[in-house]
């Protein structure tokens, strides 16, 4: 097959065949812009103009056009827009499964983490939950207004209230329409300026509740998109800027990538479970151990892994917080507090019992369930330590996640061990030297692509190129095999 100019790389020939065109550039077999396109990925180059003109001075990929003439930029974007980015997955989960069968990974630790990288959109394009919640309620609440005025002057009997508010409204416009063309029959006791005025009102109503109804359908479950690139959603980047990006996610293991994803939430902790389900899918293996920060602790993810059997090396939240002598000073933390598991109560810093009252069920954004105990302490009246404890006026209440804190304790005891602590120090080297090379070496620190589509195919890209240089650097340094760092010996 060849890849040209026309239709953006859609028409395609017989390979072998290189007729010149009328309008345009010779057609280039279409594995010979695979492997410019991959060869590019390897050596940081990223953008389809720069490969066209690397194919024209760069020796090394004109080897690899193997006497083909060198594809022009439009050509190198429509393969990689209309035919690629459907196949680049099967491509890398390929190659992913090629060290594998050398031992070179085994498929047994993974380490992830997540890392923001921008979207190409405009930061002034945004469009916002809150925002388009309140301008609706406020479009909607103008239609019973008008409803009222004309039932209580015209006599009509439009109903104000209830489902359907757009039906109603077109109603109305429809009757307000017959009225002004003189077909309504009946003595009008309204202006014809008013009707009018209440006939542009609901237009302009129905059209931007229309609008804001096509939004709300865009957006889906996140909280903001944007008009440039309605895949992306806004998040709080590292320099606290707000822009229009992308959460990639990233597995690791052996110093290789062995899984990627692309999603439109910056909060690590809601992606591990699609990502583990996807890369189970493309793999075809279950990883035995998952390693990742604090960032995707949760009781949901937890539940996960213990449903799946697969031991989650995941860091507490706290901790890092409960090794500082402030916390440990803290009267308020629930963690500095004596429980007594047989009678299920905690005793504060003043020797007052906190028993529990009440257990109430929370429903995440996902639908999981988790049951959380609240505790109340007896009596906080005349306390001396109560300004250090709570600023409630009433008694103190705690809420306790019972079945997260039994996963957090197993979590912990997973970290704290030898093996744990060997996981812990690679998933730092690896999964974020990954980022760190992919940002400053590779230069990759945001898309070019619109859509989920496009953008999936620029990140298993730079995974592909990032896999078989990370192969020719463990060949060069005779590390083949190895797929831990081991750990510094402190000196006696």
């Amino acid at each position: 097959m060849v890849a040209s100019d026309e239709a953006e790389g859609r028409n395609t020939q017989p390979s072998g065949r290189v007729e010149k065109k009328k309008d345009g550039q010779p057609p280039c077999d279409i594995v010979v812009v695979l492997s410019i396109v991959l060869y590019g990925a390897m050596e940081h180059i990223y953008s389809s103009r720069a490969l066209a003109k690397a194919c024209r001075q760069n020796i090394n990929f004109m080897r690899l056009l193997q006497g083909s003439p060198p594809p022009s930029q439009g050509m190198i974007n429509g393969f990689r827009k209309h035919l690629l980015w459907e196949a680049v997955e099967n491509l890398f989960y390929g190659l992913v499964r090629l060290p594998g069968d050398y031992k070179e990974v085994t498929f047994t630790q993974v380490f992830i983490d997540g890392t923001m990288l921008e979207a190409r959109a405009n930061c002034h394009t945004a469009v916002w939950r809150k925002n388009v919640d309140r301008h609706e309620r406020g479009q909607t609440e103008k239609i019973p207004g008008i409803i009222r005025e004309l039932n209580g002057s015209e006599g009509t009997v439009f109903s104000e209230a209830g489902e359907g508010i757009l039906d109603r409204a077109n109603e109305v416009q429809a009757y307000l329409d017959r009225k002004l063309e003189g077909a309504g029959g009946g003595g009008a006791t309204l202006s014809r300026r008013t009707l009018k005025t209440y006939r542009h009102t609901l237009k302009e109503c129905v059209k931007k509740l229309k609008t804001y109804a096509n939004q709300r359908e865009t957006r889906g479950k996140r909280n903001s998109y944007s008009k440039t690139d309605r895949d992306a959603a806004f998040m709080r980047m590292k320099d606290q800027t707000l822009k229009a990006a992308y959460n990639a996610q990233l597995a690791v293991e052996g110093e290789y990538i062995t899984g990627a994803g692309i999603f439109a939430t910056a909060n690590d902790g809601t992606t591990l479970k699609p990502f583990l389900e996807h890369l189970k899918q493309m793999v075809g293996t279950t990883y035995e151990k998952i390693v990742a920060d604090a960032g995707y602790e949760s009781g949901e993810n937890y539940a996960c892994l213990a449903e799946n059997r697969r031991q989650a090396y995941i860091k507490p939240v706290n901790c890092q917080r409960m090794k500082t002598g402030k916390f440990k000073k803290d009267i308020s933390k629930r963690e500095n507090m004596a429980y007594d598991g047989i009678r299920d109560e905690y005793t504060c810093a003043n020797a007052h019992k906190l028993r529990s009252v009440r257990t109430e069920i929370r429903v995440s954004k996902s639908g999981y369930e988790s049951g959380a105990t609240v505790y109340e302490s007896e009596d906080c009246e005349g306390c001396p330590l109560r300004e250090r404890c709570t600023a409630s006026k009433k008694n103190r209440q705690m809420e306790v996640s019972k079945k997260l804190l039994a996963y957090r304790e197993v979590s912990r005891a997973h970290i704290s061990s030898e093996e744990g602590k060997l996981l812990r120090v690679n998933r730092s080297i690896q999964v974020e030297g990954v980022f760190g090379v992919a940002k400053e070496d590779y230069h990759f620190r945001w898309f070019m692509s619109r859509g989920n589509g496009g953008v999936r195919c620029e990140l298993l890209l730079l995974c592909f190129g990032y896999n078989v240089n990370k192969l020719r650097h463990k060949i060069q340094q005779g590390r083949c095999g190895t797929s831990l760092r081991p750990l510094k010996q402190k000196a006696s």
